[in-house]
């Protein structure tokens, strides 16, 4: 309705309406109130309790972190490690050919890598066929000279071909062989250096070892060149700790851990030898940060405090050295932490900038310039997009928070899982002792002397069990069975000779006679090693029981199982005993095959998270060619967590920032590492990603507005346009409303009244029928909603015209015909008229009246226009079949207007002298030629366009003068 009835409004009123708008400030100051502050305030209350939860909770995985880092720290700091870190570095240096220039540089830089001068380099080729000494002549040796390089060159070229072979591929004889060179070196090595113990050198490792002769730590850095230009192919480096940069390796090792710094603490180191605890640290809160302290390693503390050498300064207080990391408090917060000030900054701008809207629409209205479909949209959007971003923020920080939440579970899920692993192990183990007994009762005084018959009872106990080797002792001799691929000990070592001696000792303890004295024994006489035992009656039980056996470098299970005649009593049933061996590779091995982590392909997953496991051998585990590990063993992260050989949690950060949690679980009993790496999986990494999220909060929001504008569209806008483009139709000129809205609302209310209001406009369009066209064009341009009367003088030509001799035509016609001939002589004249730039102001009896008014926009004047009306009818109405016309033309000043009643009828017409000369002038055209008599002034005004006889000088019925009348023949137009 306001858009149909806009087109009768003026521009003026129009503008006002479209500009503003009052709405009330209360209503204005709610929605504001509901759909701005309230989503902002509480989004912000939400995240700000989230930053409190999550800084809570984040608290002790970071302390757990960073006495992570700590430990890493404290082991990084340990010369040898440190030197071992360089490895990499120095395998990639650049070299030249073996000339002593270039040799002496390549020094220089292998100085450079480790932090201090070298004491010596030994340089070699491929083959070790020549080794070249690059001795440092500034180091003075009080205690002796370096060795020849010639000495070298068996270490060398055994070092070469160790760092090119796969240990785990060797035979067992080659394994045994290759051990008995590698002890043979670590002696002459030794030897040559003066060293405390043997010197093992490695490929992957730098070894440490004391000698006096040359002043105290000694360390050894054997690498080969990853990519050697030319010879040589590698270096064997000694370096001296008295050499060795503390301060370098300090600054090398910051970038790495940022947090951690090393300070000294004035102690008495006499009283720590008797006060242990006075290495404690702990962990101090300040303003800024958690200032953590623990002691460094003792090989550390040694090093600064004999500057590694054997000198320790005379005065008993001195600044021992202690581990401290600078835990920032900031580091316990979310990332949100960091921007929530200048969210909060932003939120308030955006609130004061609303608010300030608001008021000034409580003041000055609200602009209406856009469309209504733009107005509807952006109506939903402010509605929508706060308490939408306060959802998306709950909903984000949600997710945040479970994922928190979900860690913390995780790896409460991973310290279980490992711990019921080891619980699971020692049951396993305790299950093998059970399984042993009951197998080795099989063996009885039946068959105890039967080599055959118990062969075949070790052999179905070693399928069955993952022992390494197992033989019955008796007094008149043995029967053995070693297991290919799980015995590698040497056959010489500690452990053979032990079981060599207490199988058959143990026996004859047993059978021996009572009275019985004994004497407790702690070193045992061996011929060929002196065994120290801490508790050798373990050794002696004979029920089957495990006991470790841990005088070699791995650790060794032993079982001993008497063999009794059940019919004899005391010390006479014992017929032999059966011994026992167990090795950790082979128990791991095949526990591990056995275990749910096999079933599962070591992998499970938890919550959000794939949890790989895998379990590596350490140091002390036994030979690898038995047992290399099992589970994800592959995987580069599990390797280096395994590597360090400590229990730790720390977190693993990919380039694209996801995190993965890393657990190293050490079981010192059965030695091993159990590796736990727990990443995320599918797509939740990208999922949890907040750029991912925010961008689908927005794409979301995006689709969302997308389908409410679709159902706005379809609900609201169209019908409104719908509606729209309908009364456009009608403003036009339409003359029916045809459209059909069935939605039940406002809208087909709305939708019946313009139909109703239409039916009215198409009743009043039928009266403009009834009325000239002057008339409806002076009700069109008044600005007033009522018409009184009133009128004003316009030049204008009035034209009378009526049918020649319509009485004697009428008077042999019926009503009907009569109604037709005026009808087509109507017609032919309103046709006449429009062309001409007239209408018709009357019809009286079979005159036409019409009117020519003065027109700024027409080019012809108004007599002419009258003039042309009259000759084209005279030509229509021969044609059409009439006699002709009696037409009378006068032009003057009249009062043009409505004329009639305040209350009742008007009528919209001319009045005037011209009106009434061109009345009576029609009177005298029933004896012209053409039918057509002008006025004087008419004549005028056609400025001799018009060819026109001058009839006579007459008086007119009404009029006191007499007139010049003229016949207008035709009109002079090109």
């Amino acid at each position: 309705m306001p858009l149909l009835w806009s087109y009768c409004m003026s521009e003026n009123v129009r503008a006002l309406i479209r500009e503003k708008v009052t709405i009330p400030g209360t209503r204005i100051f709610l929605a504001w109130l509901l759909l701005v502050v309230i989503p902002v305030v509480m989004s912000f209350a939400a995240l700000n309790y989230f930053l409190k939860e999550y800084a809570y909770f984040s608290e002790e995985g970071k302390l757990a972190e960073a006495y992570n880092q700590l430990e890493l720290y404290k082991n990084s700091l340990v010369v040898e490690n440190f030197l071992t870190s360089r490895l990499p570095y120095l395998e990639r240096l650049q070299t030249t050919a073996s000339q002593p220039a270039n040799l002496a540089a390549l020094k220089e830089k292998i100085d450079l890598a480790v932090g201090g001068n070298t004491l010596l380099c030994l340089f070699f080729d491929q083959q070790s066929q020549r080794v070249v000494a690059m001795p440092d002549r500034q180091i003075d040796l009080p205690g002796g000279t370096l060795p020849p390089a010639a000495l070298f060159k068996r270490q060398l070229r055994f070092l070469y071909q160790q760092g090119h072979t796969r240990l785990p591929t060797m035979t067992p004889a080659e394994t045994t062989a290759h051990e008995a060179e590698q002890r043979r070196i670590a002696l002459s090595n030794q030897q040559l250096f003066k060293t405390l113990s043997p010197v093992t050198l490695q490929t992957n490792r730098v070894v440490k070892n004391f000698s006096a002769q040359y002043g105290g730590d000694l360390y050894f850095i054997y690498f080969a060149f990853k990519n050697p230009s030319a010879s040589p192919e590698g270096c064997l480096a000694i370096i001296r700790g008295q050499e060795f940069s503390t301060e370098f390796m300090l600054k090398t090792l910051l970038p790495q851990f940022p947090l951690c710094r090393v300070v000294a603490r004035e102690l008495d180191i006499v009283k720590i030898d008797t006060d242990p605890e006075l290495l404690h640290g702990g962990a101090k809160r300040r303003k800024d940060r958690i200032l953590i302290t623990v002691a460094a390693d003792q090989r550390f503390i040694r090093h600064v405090l004999h500057d590694g050498g054997m000198i320790l300064k005379n005065n008993t207080d001195r600044n021992v050295p202690f581990l401290q990391y600078h835990l920032p408090l900031s580091s316990f917060q979310h990332q949100f932490a960091s921007v929530e000030r200048g969210l909060v900054a932003l939120a308030a701008l955006l609130l004061g900038i609303s608010g300030l809207y608001c008021f000034r629409a409580c003041l000055f209205g609200v602009s209406f310039t856009g469309s209504f479909k733009k107005r509807i949209m952006l109506t939903t959007l402010v509605a929508a997009i706060f308490p939408f971003s306060f959802f998306a923020a709950s909903f984000y920080l949600h997710l945040q928070y479970g994922e928190f939440l979900g860690k913390i579970n995780l790896m409460q899920h991973v310290n279980t899982r490992l711990a019921f692993m080891n619980n699971e192990l020692d049951q396993y183990f305790a299950n093998l002792e059970s399984a042993l007994v009951l197998l080795l009762q099989q063996i009885d005084k039946n068959n105890y002397q039967n080599e055959e018959a118990v062969q075949k009872i070790f052999a179905e106990i070693g399928e069955q069990m993952p022992i390494s080797k197992i033989f019955l002792q008796r007094l008149d001799g043995l029967t053995s069975r070693e297991f290919a691929g799980r015995f590698f000990g040497q056959r010489k070592d500690t452990n053979a000779a032990i079981e060599n001696f207490f199988p058959l000792r143990t026996l004859q303890l047993l059978k021996e006679e009572e009275p019985v004295e004994r004497a407790r024994q702690d070193i045992l006489k061996v011929p060929g090693d002196t065994i120290k035992i801490s508790l050798v009656g373990k050794s002696l039980v004979s029920n089957g029981a495990f006991y470790i056996l841990d005088q070699a470098k791995f650790p060794v299970w032993l079982a001993n199982f008497k063999i009794i005649d059940k019919d004899v009593r005391g010390r006479h049933s014992v017929l032999g005993l059966a011994f026992t061996r167990l090795e950790a590779p082979s128990l791991l091995a095949d526990f591990l095959k056995k275990s749910r982590f096999s079933a599962s392909g070591f992998q499970e997953d938890y919550g959000n998270y794939r949890i790989r496991y895998a379990f590596f051998p350490v140091e002390n585990t036994g030979p690898r060619q038995i047992w290399q590990g099992s589970g994800h063993v592959e995987n580069a992260a599990m390797k280096e967590a395994a590597g360090r050989a400590r229990s730790e949690i720390s977190v693993l950060r990919n380039k694209s920032g996801v995190e993965g949690i890393i657990v190293s679980r050490l079981n010192n009993g059965i030695p091993h590492i159990a590796v736990a790496l727990a990443q995320p999986r599918g797509l939740v990494p990208v999922l949890n990603s907040s750029w991912v999220i925010g961008l689908g909060s927005l794409f979301y929001l995006f689709v969302l507005l997308l389908l409410s504008g679709k159902l706005l569209d379809l609900f609201f806008v169209s019908p409104v346009t719908e509606l729209a483009r309908s009364a456009e139709n009608i403003a036009r000129g339409g003359d029916s409303w045809s459209l059909k809205l069935a939605t039940g609302d406002e809208l087909e209310q709305l939708n019946v009244n313009f139909a109703r209001m239409v039916i009215g406009l198409q009743q009043r369009n039928m009266l403009k029928d009834y009325v000239s066209e002057d008339a409806y064009s002076d009700i069109e341009s008044s600005e007033s909603q009522s018409l009184a009367p009133g009128g004003e003088y316009r030049e204008s030509t009035i034209l009378f015209a009526a049918i020649k001799d319509f009485q004697s035509a009428a008077e042999s016609l019926t009503a009907q015909q009569t109604v037709e001939l005026l009808n087509r002589f109507t017609t032919i004249g309103d046709r006449v008229v429009k062309a001409n730039s007239g209408s018709i102001d009357k019809i009286l009896n079979q005159t036409l009246m019409l009117v020519f008014r003065e027109n700024p926009e027409d080019l012809d004047s108004h007599a002419l226009r009258a003039a042309r009306a009259a000759v084209q009818l005279a030509e229509s109405a021969k044609t059409q079949g009439f006699a002709g016309i009696c037409a009378g033309i006068a032009s003057g000043t009249v009062i043009s207007g409505r004329i009639g009643s305040y209350q009742g009828k008007l009528d919209f017409t001319v009045i005037g002298n011209p009106v009434n000369l061109a009345a009576r002038l029609k009177n005298e055209a029933v004896e012209s030629t053409t039918g057509i008599i002008i006025s004087g002034s008419t004549m005028r005004l056609l400025k001799g366009v018009g060819r026109v006889n001058f009839l006579r000088r007459c008086s007119l019925k009404g009029k006191a003068r007499e007139y010049n009348i003229y016949e207008l023949i035709d009109l002079r137009e090109s």
